[in-house]
């Protein structure tokens, strides 16, 4: 049951008893409503303070100027046949014939559908006869493949979504003012292609590439386990010359030390250098990974387990070391190949040795250093004898001068005498 509310709209009252209002958002054409009425075909009117409206098979119809309607504050409405009947406040009844429409009701004319990978854009535009009715008072609805209507509506398009593939038929209707429109409506028809995984298509390619794919991996084969070979020997030989090798061997992974060092964003070396402060510098060493030490390591340094070395790194290379491991870290962040420095190491039994500290980035390693190459070469015994022989030449040059003065003060000593003989 409908009830005209001058305020709040068209009031409904549903079974239940639950009363529910139509605004003129919903496409009433106002919202103070003053009477209503039902014409013979079901067809619902509505007198409001800014025209007429009527509801008619779910489709909201307004009248107004562009009807002929000269006011807009209606009162009253009655049903008189094909009629309408309204009266206005102050202005007289005006009679609304439902038959004054003339000519055949719109028609619709399809633009091309638009169909992508997701979604299917259908677009339509109006027509009515001889142009008399304007297209934006032309309402409209679709449906797809037989299924429900839209609402009416004054819009020209709709994007479909999940469309399965296939053929798809859409059907428009178009009504004029007066709410009369071609029951069967305009159809028109879209395909929707498989997904490119499910046409036939997409195998005879995909089967000629795993085909080939497959040749090739029979014909190159024999080709890689050589390769795989030669790479194993190769492998067997470096660990071989590695673990044999006369001097101290360190594979180290300097990753994390480059890492930080990029971290920073320092402008220049300069920065860099007034940054890296002994315990920056200790610090860094500590994020080197120790990869692997050969036995001559293990002998130099006086420990057994390569594992205990690795955890006691800080007794090897203490505060004397600092120079060597600063410009270490320098030449990283340089991106340099190698770097050498002579400095002072530890056993593990504190014997202090006199080392030259080498590293060599291993070919393939110097976009992250993840495999660099240290050597640790003992120069302890010729320090110690570059040291006796620079004491033995101070010793020798001293022995000389004293030489000298002796000779020079016993030529003296014999000079004065004899001179007075003379």
């Amino acid at each position: 049951m409908f009830f005209a509310d001058q305020n709040n709209g068209l009031g409904h009252v549903n079974p239940d008893g639950v009363i529910s209002y139509t605004e003129d958002r919903d496409g009433l054409i106002h919202n103070n409503v003053w009477d209503l009425d039902v014409d013979a075909r079901g067809a619902l009117w509505v007198a409001t303070r800014g025209g007429l409206g009527s509801y008619w098979q779910g489709m909201w119809l307004s009248f107004g100027p562009d009807s002929g309607l000269e006011a807009l504050e209606l009162w009253p409405v009655a049903i008189r046949g094909d009629h309408v009947l309204v009266g206005s406040a102050g202005q007289g009844t005006f009679d609304f014939d439902l038959n004054m429409a003339s000519g055949p009701p719109p028609r619709v004319s399809f633009l091309p559908t638009f169909v992508g990978e997701d979604r299917v854009i259908v677009r339509w535009q109006t027509l009515s006869f001889e142009g008399v009715v304007p297209r934006e008072r032309i309402q409209t609805r679709i449906r797809v493949d037989g299924q429900a209507w839209s609402p009416w509506s004054l819009t020209r398009e709709m994007t479909l979504a999940g469309v399965y593939a296939g053929e798809h038929t859409v059907t428009v209707q178009a009504a004029d003012p007066v709410g009369r429109y071609y029951e069967a409506g305009f159809v028109d028809a879209f395909s929707v292609l498989p997904s490119l995984h499910q046409r036939p298509v997409f195998y005879l390619p995909v089967g000629i590439s795993g085909l080939v794919a497959l040749l090739l991996t029979i014909a190159f084969m024999p080709r890689r386990q050589r390769d795989a070979a030669v790479l194993a020997e190769s492998e067997v030989r470096y660990r071989s010359f590695f673990q044999q090798a006369p001097i101290s061997l360190w594979e180290q992974d300097y990753s994390a030390v480059t890492s930080y060092l990029n971290g920073l964003a320092l402008a220049d070396e300069t920065a860099l250098l007034a940054h890296l402060t002994p315990r920056v510098v200790f610090e860094c060493t500590a994020k080197i990974r120790i990869l692997d030490v050969n036995e001559a390591t293990l002998e130099l340094f006086e420990c057994q387990d390569p594992q205990l070395l690795v955890a006691q790194i800080h007794k090897v290379f203490r505060r004397e070391a600092y120079p060597a491991l600063r410009g270490g870290i320098i030449a990283l962040h340089r991106g340099d190949m190698r770097y050498s420095h002579e400095t002072v190491a530890y056993s593990l039994q504190g014997t202090r040795r006199n080392v030259i500290l080498n590293f060599a980035v291993v070919p393939g390693g110097k976009e992250d250093y993840s495999r660099v190459l240290v050597s640790v070469l003992d120069v302890t015994a010729q320090r110690r004898a570059a040291e006796e022989m620079q004491a033995a030449a101070r010793a020798a040059e001293e022995a000389n001068v004293a030489k000298s003065a002796f000779l020079a003060n016993t030529s003296h000593e014999i000079r004065t005498p004899m001179n007075a003989v003379m």
